[in-house]
């Protein structure tokens, strides 16, 4: 099989588990909290395919998702965010030194502070934030989603070794 066929093939079922995964999103009972592990099919995306199949695969995951199982109004930043949740790791995979561990690391730290604190946490506060500040919107969220965060960097540090054994190699 050529790499394009496999990345395509790759790109289609990592969407297909964002897909599932972001309708899957658990609210955690307060409004615009949810535990979510889209993150981990976005960032498998990211250590192993292009840049651009990266950036698909959590911008197409979360608009088909947002299609067959709103769950709330669509927010077009949200969407534009869920993409860099794949396209920032393959960014730092592919020009940072460190190992896989460490960038690994790096990559859902950006993704917490780009992603989830600046563009997700912006569009949710315009969308929904009812005369509060940024800064105190932010504040509110951000603990919650450090958290979030951080569940998703175990599982993904764990699955590392299973990812490598699946897509041998890197198809970009």
């Amino acid at each position: 099989m050529s790499k394009i066929t496999q990345r395509i093939a790759y790109t289609a079922i990592l969407t297909a588990i964002s897909v599932v995964l972001n309708m899957g999103t658990f609210n955690a009972g307060i409004k615009h909290f949810a535990l979510s592990f889209v993150y981990i099919p976005c960032f498998i995306a990211g250590y192993k395919l292009k840049l651009f199949d990266a950036f698909l695969v959590g911008f197409l995951g979360d608009l088909i998702a947002g299609i067959i199982h709103p769950l709330g109004p669509y927010l077009p930043l949200i969407g534009i965010g869920s993409g860099l949740l794949g396209l920032i790791p393959a960014l730092v995979f592919k020009f940072s030194p460190f190992g896989k561990i460490a960038n690994t690391i790096l990559s859902f730290f950006l993704v917490l502070v780009l992603v989830t604190a600046g563009i997700n946490t912006f569009a949710l506060w315009l969308a929904f934030s009812k005369g509060a500040t940024f800064f105190a919107y932010l504040g509110a969220r951000a603990p919650f989603q450090s958290l979030v965060l951080a569940l998703n960097t175990i599982i993904a540090l764990l699955l590392l070794p299973s990812i490598d054994r699946v897509i041998k190699t890197k198809l970009n």
